[in-house]
């Protein structure tokens, strides 16, 4: 095809309707009309440009408002198509590869118990001591109702009262009726509704070096698993005691024993002499059927500085030895008790 012939097949220009509607030579109005007859839309546009009056300038208005509002179109539908694009990109990506958590350090006992708690057993639950109405427990106030229901719940302290008379009393062999130490009741706290011993006010920052376990990796909507577990790399980890003991006794309150035990005993790693792990292991022991070992904790307990759980642990302590069938003990304990009176005496 020749370039004048290519030429004739083009639309009109810009520049050509403009000379159109300026121009006064009549030959050149001549050639843009007869280019314009090659296209049907340019000779319709051409004529009604020509026949409604309108000059240049508003020509150049609706240039300028119409190439505005297009650039607009432009941007948004650009914004647009990124968002749409980035949205699909992310939602691939996360359906290929599950969502992950950030390394985390976890307490060893939450998960690994030592073998020596993990073997034992706990004891039937109508024998296990119910911490809910021990001294030792913060008492709540009781609707008529509650309080029957109380009369009707098993365990230790709601058997009936103890017969002290059926043999001769024996002294103990336990120190718990005369005191060679001094003792003193330290200030007391409420963890979940056990009473503690308050040692904040008696050491200097304490604190606690456990073994932690770190994971990584783990699907946020999935349990840590065994085989996690054993890949897992261990660490040691300082908390605070008053945080460390506050967990202990939520652990004790839903009656996890063992893992309340296994953490009592670590507090005791650290401090031997601390009454509230000496105490509240004897009670895990009493319920894991350890109660030569409940004995030992119960006694320490009666030994220590600190007389907060004396009146307790000479309680427990005459039940342990009453499971074990050293009756004559556990009578002479319950004779003292009674002696003393108090809050046990009443049980008698």
């Amino acid at each position: 095809m020749s370039s004048t012939s290519k030429k004739q097949n083009e639309h009109l220009t810009r520049e050509e309707i403009q000379s159109y509607l300026t121009t006064h030579n009549e030959q050149e109005k001549r050639v843009i009309e007869g280019k314009a007859l090659e296209h049907e839309f340019d000779n319709e546009a051409l004529e009604g440009w020509s026949a409604s009056g309108a000059g240049i300038s508003d020509l150049k208005r609706l240039d300028k408002k119409y190439s505005h509002s297009f650039k607009t179109w432009m941007i948004y539908s650009g914004i647009a198509t990124i968002l749409v694009v980035t949205g699909i990109y992310f939602y691939t990506r996360n359906q290929e590869q599950p969502i992950q958590l950030a390394a985390v350090n976890i307490e060893k006992t939450d998960y690994i118990l030592p073998d020596s708690v993990e073997k034992l057993i706990e004891i039937p639950k109508n024998e296990l001591i119910t911490l809910d109405e021990m001294k030792f427990v913060k008492q709540q106030p009781k609707s008529v109702t509650e309080e029957k229901t109380s009369e009707k719940k098993q365990g230790i302290i709601e058997t009936k009262p103890i017969e002290i008379d059926e043999l001769p009393v024996l002294k103990p062999t336990v120190a718990i009726e005369k005191q060679t130490l001094k003792k003193m009741k330290a200030k007391e706290i409420y963890l979940n509704n056990l009473k503690l011993v308050d040692y904040r006010n008696y050491r200097k920052k304490p604190e606690l070096t456990v073994e932690s376990i770190q994971l990584s990796g783990v699907p946020a909507d999935k349990e840590i698993k065994e085989e996690q577990l054993k890949e897992s790399t261990t660490s040691t980890i300082d908390i605070s005691y008053y945080d460390y003991i506050n967990k202990t006794t939520r652990l004790l309150d839903d009656g996890a024993f063992k893992k309340a035990l296994a953490r009592c005993n670590i507090i005791l790693t650290h401090y031997p002499d601390d009454v509230n792990a000496l105490f509240y292991s004897g009670v895990c022991y009493y319920n894991l059927s350890e109660y030569n070992r409940a004995i030992e904790a119960f006694q320490l307990c009666v030994e220590s500085t600190f007389n907060n759980f004396d009146e307790e642990a000479e309680w427990m302590l005459a039940n342990s030895y009453q499971a074990i069938g050293e009756k004559d003990k556990a009578k002479a304990i319950f004779q003292l008790i009674k002696e003393k009176g108090g809050f046990y005496s009443k049980k008698l």
